[in-house]
């Protein structure tokens, strides 16, 4: 049953599947047990323009219901993301030349070898493309002890920054522990990692103190050291381009409340309260609200946070969260759900809340699809 996540991902990649062509839909409509699960999975993967998760669950439970064990799973596997996704977007690299050629790789290699900084973090970016993490994260280490040598030699006619190149191999690191990629997972090294280019805390945890003076002893830079001296509250701007917006401050508030440690998390984010258009840190805002996490609880505002990602966000913004990220707008649709089926910091309507509910099941938000049958049912009419 491992094998299945690969092979969902291997059926996925090599179906045409083109929606005017509707041969599979009608097997499928017929009874077909098995285009009925491929249904389901054409349906609900992201890599299909024109994914749709109400559409991916109609087929699926058809399927579970006779019996595929392949639809048992996908569905489990669906429903029991809860709210994991949050945050967990990659910063983006400033300057990242994608999967490198052989010849490429061979010339960076020399480069690297000569001390040159920038090579290495291009060389890792190419090896973090490429899922090859053992490797991209030697080459991010490699990076950041090759920083002091002030070394950062030209790719293409673009002179990296040095403090681009930190951020870029430092965050990488971090979201390598976030994730267990390449290493084991350590919420509190990626913790400790992103601190290290800035955050938005009074009073951080000692143990994120005492790990980032052992990473600035792990690389004996000096660099590295004038960065985790902030550690007594002060706050580097670090850099982090487009297009997610994101921050390190973001990653350090987020990473508090996975640990449960909602007041810091709370304090990280909360310079940010004016909604400043960022998708995920705005969702979290709102659900600390919603549920009374690290500030008082409070309908009204976090109603005005999940509003914002779906009716308010400029057409770019928004553009960008459904195309890249739209189990945010999944999410924020489930939570406008309820407060419209509640009264949650606004009126009760239930036109709206059958809409919104729609709209969190189409995109994906784990909520909705965990819902039970009945309340699925009841809503198709």
């Amino acid at each position: 049953m491992k094998k299945l996540p690969f092979i969902i991902f291997f059926i996925v990649s090599i179906i045409p599947f083109s929606f005017a062509d509707k041969g599979l839909q009608t097997k499928a409509d017929r009874g077909d047990i098995e285009s009925q699960y491929l249904m389901g999975i054409v349906y609900s993967s992201y890599d299909v323009p024109d994914y749709d998760f109400e559409i991916a669950l109609k087929y699926l439970r058809m399927a579970k219901a006779n019996g595929h064990q392949g639809a048992e799973y996908r569905l489990s596997e669906l429903t029991s993301r809860g709210y994991d996704g949050w945050g967990d977007f990659r910063l983006t690299p400033f300057y990242d030349l994608g999967i490198l050629n052989s010849t490429e790789e061979a010339r960076l290699i020399d480069m690297v070898s000569d001390d040159d900084a920038g090579a290495s973090v291009v060389l890792a970016h190419s090896f973090f493309k490429k899922k090859d993490y053992s490797n991209a994260l030697k080459y991010y280490d490699l990076t950041i002890k090759l920083l002091d040598k002030n070394k950062l030699g030209s790719i293409g006619d673009r002179e990296l920054e040095k403090m681009h190149v930190a951020m870029d191999a430092i965050t990488r690191i971090a979201f390598c522990y976030e994730h267990g990629l390449g290493i084991n997972k350590d919420l509190y090294l990626a913790l400790s990692y992103y601190s290290i280019l800035g955050g938005y805390i009074e009073t951080p945890h000692s143990k994120i103190c005492e790990i980032m003076n052992s990473i600035a002893e792990k690389y004996n830079s000096k660099f590295v050291s004038e960065l985790t001296s902030t550690c007594g509250g002060q706050v580097y701007d670090g850099f982090v381009p487009e297009p997610t917006a994101m921050r390190p401050w973001d990653k350090i508030g987020i990473l508090y409340i996975k640990l449960m440690d909602y007041k810091r998390g709370s304090e990280a984010l909360a310079e940010y309260l004016g909604l400043q258009g960022n998708g995920a840190r705005t969702l979290w805002i709102g659900e600390m609200f919603y549920k009374g996490l690290g500030r008082q609880q409070n309908y009204d505002e976090a109603f005005k946070c999940f509003n914002y990602i779906v009716t308010q966000a400029n057409a770019a913004w928004e553009e960008e969260i459904l195309n890249s990220y739209p189990e945010i707008y999944a999410d924020a649709c489930y939570r406008l759900y309820e407060c419209y089926t509640y009264g949650r910091g606004t009126a009760k309507d239930y036109d709206k809340a059958r809409l919104f509910f729609r709209m969190a099941l189409k995109y994906g938000s784990s909520s909705a699809l965990y819902d039970d049958q009945k309340k699925y049912e009841v809503l198709q009419h």
